[in-house]
């Protein structure tokens, strides 16, 4: 999805990211300074970009990553329980076929619902779970339990 996404924003920009890990534009953190010049260059990319896809804010994101604009860049593995995006971590409509579940195991484990809980494949409890309503089962349980 990434690639498309890439392809449709950013036409020929998309050999600068291949073979690098998916990233998620839902959750940044940071200090102050540091996110405002992020964010004010990820704006100013989305406004340029080609409006063929409405996830351009990813797209430059990767992008900015890909050709390292971003100083002191601080990425989390999906096994060290800082964030999981259920949307390529989770067990979506996409985890099998576009081999994410493979990719993922092999690499990381696959994160999993424990009660009302998400871990990694490894056990640790994530400090924030994105995009939990793109798994129902899992969005049943954790929205009862926070409603």
């Amino acid at each position: 999805m990434n690639t498309y996404v890439i392809n449709k924003c950013f036409p020929g920009e998309i050999s600068y990211c291949i073979n690098n890990e998916i990233t998620c534009s839902g959750i940044i953190g940071g200090k102050k300074d540091q996110l405002s010049y992020l964010f004010d260059r990820m704006f100013k990319m989305t406004e340029e970009a080609e409006s063929g896809h409405n996830i351009r804010d990813q797209a430059a994101l990767i992008l900015m990553i890909a050709k390292n604009e971003i100083e002191r860049l601080k990425t989390f593995n999906i096994d060290e329980g800082w964030a999981m995006h259920c949307s390529t971590s989770g067990p979506t409509e996409f985890f099998e076929g576009w081999g994410l579940k493979r990719n993922l195991s092999s690499r990381y484990g696959i994160p999993k619902l424990v009660g009302d809980k998400i871990y990694t494949g490894n056990d640790k409890l994530y400090d924030i779970v994105h995009q939990f309503n793109r798994v129902p089962e899992w969005h049943k349980i954790l929205i009862n339990k926070y409603e």
